[in-house]
């Protein structure tokens, strides 16, 4: 019997798609840029959550706005960021995609993978076009959900080992879990 593959479109998920990378480690440096103290605490408690289930560690550096984010890009200039998930309005319209303009222009210190989310309707394409490596529409995706299938995507799936117990990441108690 052959293999099937298929895929699955998830409103609010962009469909850039780019294979697990070998240039990643078990330990990241990841800057999670927002001005909203709750959905940066839930981004940066969602990759440490994952990182767990995943046997990987994170460094979090959080930022408040753009020019936080820059200054702590300039005061570490040899020590690239393996992620940073930005928000696009930080407190006005764009300023994330700013920020991705910048990143751009950073040339070899630059972050391994970027990721903007926004609750902008259609503002998935133009962060693609500003150099994100992934765009998502916080609408309708949970930090939860968006930061499993951003480290999914960029370091490969989970592999379930057989007979461990299954767990929904969308159940109460598994979010209960990572937030508390």
């Amino acid at each position: 019997m052959n293999p099937v593959s298929f895929g699955i479109a998830m409103p609010g998920v962009s469909t850039s798609r780019k294979p697990a990378n070998p240039q990643f480690s078990g330990h990241y440096r990841v800057m999670v840029v927002d001005d909203d103290s709750t959905i940066r605490r839930n981004v940066s408690k969602a990759f440490e959550f994952h990182g767990k289930k995943r046997g990987d560690t994170f460094s979090i550096s959080p930022a408040t706005n753009p020019e936080e984010a820059i200054e702590v890009f300039n005061a570490h200039p040899d020590e690239p960021f393996d992620f940073v998930s930005l928000d696009n309005s930080m407190p006005h319209p764009n300023q994330g995609m700013g920020l991705l303009d910048f990143i751009q222009k950073m040339g070899a210190n630059k972050p391994k993978h970027t990721s903007m989310y926004s609750s902008d309707d259609g503002m998935e394409a133009e962060a693609l076009e500003h150099g994100a490596d992934r765009a998502y529409n916080k609408k309708t995706i949970t930090a939860p959900i968006m930061v499993k299938l951003l480290l999914d995507s960029v370091l490969g799936p989970v592999v379930k080992r057989p007979g461990s117990p299954s767990r929904s990441l969308t159940s109460p108690d598994s979010f209960q879990n990572m937030t508390s």
